[in-house]
């Protein structure tokens, strides 16, 4: 009772300042780009970062420099495997408003979802019963998306002078209320088996040159990574991602407008650069459509359309790993295929999948050869790069196309 009353009696001078100080928050440098961090390597995990405060980056220009790429190169140097991570920041997301902002977005591709809200709550001395119930909506929709994952992270609020400079009165009260609303936060995990909180408590900000640097960033990812990595299975990826929604996809790829254009210099180069990155005899970017394989781009093996019943492409969209075929004769799928029995004698293919930017397996960048070869993880994690590569000249040629 003596809290609510505090509270009360505070709001209205702490709607002055932080409305005062928004104006300040809001003229900081952010990131801008895509939406979207890539750490290096193969069998990527997927994680989706949403949230305000920490997530959205102030002080650098690239998600790169943020929490976003320490939190995917710190997953990676502990799991070995590449890590790949989207970003939906907003300083306004609050537990109430965060289910609305995830929309349609298709929960079930991600391994995780880390949360880093109640900094708005916390500000603006919110209901903590009512912070509680907006959790547990929050977690419900999670656990829907899939019988077996994505594993939910939701960070603590940290103390108020790990992320700015608060006068001394105003940092004592809602350091208060972070600690309120974090044990609310424990209370709504508990008894979920896919939702964990995360305590986040990082000192004191020491950046006095700028608001906000890298090594800040990386500090910040060190307390969230251990907690991620041990919540992550690989195995669980498997499971959700066996089916796809074969209409929603096809969607996807027609929201595009990629499919019988003609060839582009940009397109061309990266198939070109793969050729002869590899040592190849071909590549090629292709598109699953229908019924049928439309290629893109294509160097040192034919440029047609191919039924999608033959296409070594309609494996490599059905997961996110690179697909590999090292000697097309001994393979039972392939070994009767026209490619292998006719003239161009393939032998070797692999493939890496291209995704649109809500995450549908589209199309894939394939290499071939008339030898059989191996193929490593250096490999996989060469072609993925490739592979990305195409993904973002495809986003950007499709919101050129939206805004013109």
């Amino acid at each position: 009772m003596l809290w609510w009353f505090v509270s009360a009696l505070a709001r209205p001078a702490v709607r002055l300042w932080t409305t005062t100080m928004s104006r300040y928050w809001s003229a900081l440098p952010r990131p801008s780009g895509l939406p979207q961090v890539h750490s290096a390597g193969s069998a990527p995990d997927q994680i989706l970062l949403i949230g305000n405060g920490p997530a959205v980056g102030h002080g650098v220009l690239s998600h790169d420099l943020a929490l976003p790429g320490a939190l995917a190169r710190q997953l990676s140097a502990r799991t070995g495997r590449a890590a790949d991570i989207d970003v939906h920041a907003d300083g306004t997301l609050t537990a109430a408003t965060i289910v609305a902002a995830l929309g349609s977005t298709r929960l079930e591709r991600f391994d995780a979802v880390i949360t880093t809200i109640g900094l708005n709550e916390v500000l603006g001395l919110s209901s903590c019963r009512a912070w509680e119930s907006h959790l547990g909506a929050l977690i419900d929709h999670v656990e829907s998306a899939s019988p077996t994952g994505p594993q939910l992270l939701i960070v603590g609020v940290p103390p108020m002078e790990a992320i700015s400079h608060f006068p001394r009165p105003l940092r004592v009260l809602f350091n208060h209320h972070a600690r309120l609303i974090n044990a609310h936060s424990r209370r709504a995990c508990s008894g979920h088996e896919r939702a964990t909180f995360v305590p986040f408590v990082p000192p004191a900000a020491t950046d006095t040159d700028r608001y906000r640097g890298r090594d800040t960033y990386e500090r910040w990812a060190a307390l969230i990574v251990p907690w991620l990595h041990n919540r992550i299975d690989p195995t669980d990826r498997y499971a959700r991602t066996a089916g796809h929604d074969e209409e929603a996809r096809q969607r996807a790829l027609d929201a595009l407008g990629i499919l019988d254009t003609e060839p582009e210099e940009e397109f061309d180069a990266i198939a070109r650069t793969a050729r002869d990155l590899f040592g190849v005899s071909g590549a090629a970017i292709t598109f699953i459509d229908h019924d049928r394989q439309w290629i893109k781009a294509a160097t040192g093996m034919p440029n047609e359309m191919t039924p999608r019943a033959t296409a070594f492409c309609k494996v490599t969209i059905t997961g996110t790993e690179t697909f590999v075929v090292e000697d097309a004769t001994g393979d039972a799928r392939f070994r009767d295929h026209p490619l292998v029995r006719g003239e161009t004698h393939l032998r070797f293919y692999a493939g890496q999948a291209i995704e649109s930017s809500n995450g549908h397996r589209v199309g894939a960048l394939c290499i071939v050869d008339t030898e059989p070869r191996s193929f490593s993880r250096s490999d996989s994690a060469l072609l993925r790069s490739l592979a990305i590569r195409v993904q973002r000249q495809l986003w950007a040629r499709s919101d050129r196309d939206l805004a013109g």
